[in-house]
């Protein structure tokens, strides 16, 4: 473990402990595009009692406001990939008045409660049935669930599984039914184009859905990973205040 000045933008952390990677697997790092994590869940999971950096930035008086927002933009033909804003949120990106807030469940993760996920497809399907606990996370690509639920999913889209993913034809996409998560009264729906990947593999079009189940290590658990499959869709601010 380490102390440094941690530097965002024109943000400044002044002795922010961050841990210190002297050996590391071949997978996932020969192939990884960034070089750490930047951990934003509750300080109960931080590593060796570090204080997290976004707790330090409050400490410090370094913000605005208590809170973060994520804009993740899912369009690869646009310029701006999406934004971080530590300290409020960019209005300019959506309506202010289309904020609903999501009580915690549990702080450590920003861990929710969900009804159910539904769909019109087969006459109507649902998972999570008697509701089950779900975290946002921007540090997860994908949708994960439990493997039962995530097969089910696969199967009532006729998706070809593959090496732990489910495939669809690409000029299927607007045959496929949208896929609704119920958080707190509300409904939050992804349609084919939000839920499907496109990639280009070998010069053709591939299209894989964003929905995985739970790595082995965490298949005793029960709850759903919302990752950026689902926060692509909705732009949204973690209040820590709240």
């Amino acid at each position: 473990m380490s102390l440094d000045v941690l530097k965002i933008g024109d943000i400044e952390v002044k002795n922010q402990k961050f841990g210190e990677a002297i050996r590391e697997t071949s997978f996932p790092f020969d192939t990884s595009i960034t070089d750490g994590i930047l951990g934003l869940a509750f300080p109960s999971m931080a590593e060796n009692e570090a204080v997290p950096p976004f707790q330090n930035m409050l400490k410090q008086g370094l913000l605005e406001e208590p809170i973060f927002s994520f804009y993740l933009n899912r369009n690869m033909d646009d310029e701006l990939g999406g934004e971080i804003v530590f300290g409020g949120m960019d209005t300019t990106l959506f309506d202010e008045n289309s904020l609903h807030p999501i009580p915690l469940s549990r702080k450590g993760y920003w861990e929710f409660l969900m009804k159910n996920i539904t769909t019109t497809a087969n006459g109507g399907r649902s998972w999570c049935n008697n509701g089950c606990s779900a975290i946002a996370d921007t540090g997860t690509s994908l949708i994960v669930g439990p493997e039962n639920d995530i097969t089910n999913i696969w199967k009532t889209i006729n998706a070809e599984v593959k090496d732990d993913l489910g495939f669809v034809p690409c000029n299927k996409l607007e045959s496929l039914p949208p896929i609704t998560f119920n958080i707190n009264g509300r409904a939050y729906t992804l349609e084919a184009k939000d839920y499907i990947i496109k990639m280009v593999e070998d010069k053709k079009p591939t299209c894989f859905v964003g929905f995985s189940t739970l790595p082995e290590s965490l298949q005793r658990q029960s709850f759903w990973i919302l990752g950026d499959v689902f926060l692509g869709k909705y732009y949204t601010v973690f209040n820590v205040k709240n």
